[in-house]
């Protein structure tokens, strides 16, 4: 069947064609405005954390920098308030911000005249390998570029200001980029988040550079993570019970779970023990859901030995309640377990700051 085209339908597709070309040429004049961005401002391109592009550039150019130049550096920099900035002010001025940020550092550099490479690694992430300059000269150049890196940014009709924090890692023969061959940035972001960790104490620009002693205490942590994660991967976390007596019947007519660790070294450990740590290697969720399966499963065999079935209550924090998944899990276990969830009493930890109650109050 042959179309019939009006005038009004030539318009219209005429329209469409020329709406469509428009937005094509508008995509790839950002793509060229990008390129060219990176380009100017990087000595190589890497887009979406292309680490294996960057590593692929870097053993061509790092080691023949190295045979000329007896002292090297690589420095990380982070705009440490980034993320409130993009909270307050928007994405697109965050962005925007980090291209002024990185103009200024590589303006330092040719300014100076230091024999560099400059890269993004990852979001809000740069790579700096300077070249030349002794350990005592880059924390001098870090010290002076921070203070052109707080001087405030005009970003569209905002003030800005940004507050930059560094690893620094001296590049000699006990450290270096590559192990085995790849490229390995550990120690090097190691020491970035180490001076994040100190801007969120102390509020300002900040920079740390890496020694054994960092060295050393990240291998201490690394250690105390595994034991950890593997105890309650081996279900040496146990909940010990605490009655609930009625002074009117003297009856219980409730249990609360306390966890304890059966350490196979050191026996029984209370919470002071290990608390901490499993709060600060996010480990948190992992050991609410191992204490409350085991304590379910524990108030079913007592109901099937005894006949009777009393209430338990099990803590969990605050950072668990919100996870996303928090209400199918705790289902999926008493549903494992086949026990009336009635019975199931859900204690918020002593240590929780309550701040979002609603949210709380629904999942419950």
């Amino acid at each position: 069947m042959a179309t019939l085209y009006t005038t009004e339908n030539y318009y219209l597709i005429l329209f469409f064609s020329v709406g469509i070309t428009f937005i094509v040429l508008l995509i790839l004049l950002g793509l060229f405005m990008r390129y060219n961005y990176n380009k100017s401002t990087f000595d190589t391109i890497i887009l979406n954390s292309n680490i294996h592009a960057l590593e692929k550039y870097l053993q061509k150019k790092h080691p023949k920098q190295k045979l000329q130049y007896t002292h090297a550096s690589a420095i990380a920099f982070k705009i440490g308030n980034l993320n409130k900035i993009n909270q307050t002010f928007g994405f697109d001025i965050g962005d925007l911000l980090m291209i002024s940020f990185s103009h200024r550092i590589k303006n330092s550099l040719q300014i100076l005249k230091i024999n560099h490479f400059f890269s993004m690694i990852r979001d809000n992430t740069f790579l700096l390998i300077v070249y030349g300059l002794t350990e005592t000269e880059v924390t001098t150049y870090i010290e002076n570029l921070f203070t052109q890196l707080e001087t405030p940014y005009q970003i569209k009709q905002y003030q800005i200001l940004a507050t930059p924090i560094a690893g620094i890692l001296p590049i000699n023969d006990k450290n270096d980029l590559y192990v085995h061959k790849k490229l390995n940035l550990t120690n090097l972001l190691l020491t970035l988040e180490m001076a994040r960790e100190d801007y969120k104490y102390k509020h300002k620009a900040s920079y740390c550079v890496f020694t054994e002693m960092i060295r050393s205490n990240n291998d201490v942590q690394k250690e105390r993570f595994f034991e950890l994660e593997n105890a309650i991967k081996n279900g040496e976390f146990e909940p010990f019970y605490q009655p609930i007596i009625s002074a009117m019947s003297n009856n219980v007519i409730s249990l609360e779970a306390l966890c304890r660790w059966n350490h196979p070294e050191k026996g029984y450990l209370s919470p002071y023990f290990f608390l901490n740590d499993i709060m600060n290697f996010g480990l948190t969720s992992a050991l609410d859901y191992t204490i409350l399966k085991q304590a379910l499963s524990h108030l079913k065999v007592i109901h099937t030995e005894t006949n009777v079935l009393v209430p338990v209550s099990v803590n969990f924090t605050i950072d668990t309640i919100l996870e996303e998944n928090f209400v199918s899990t705790i289902s999926k276990i008493i549903q494992e377990v086949n026990i009336d969830p009635s019975y199931l009493i859900i204690e918020i930890t002593e240590h929780s700051f309550i701040k979002q109650v609603d949210v709380i109050n629904n999942k419950i």
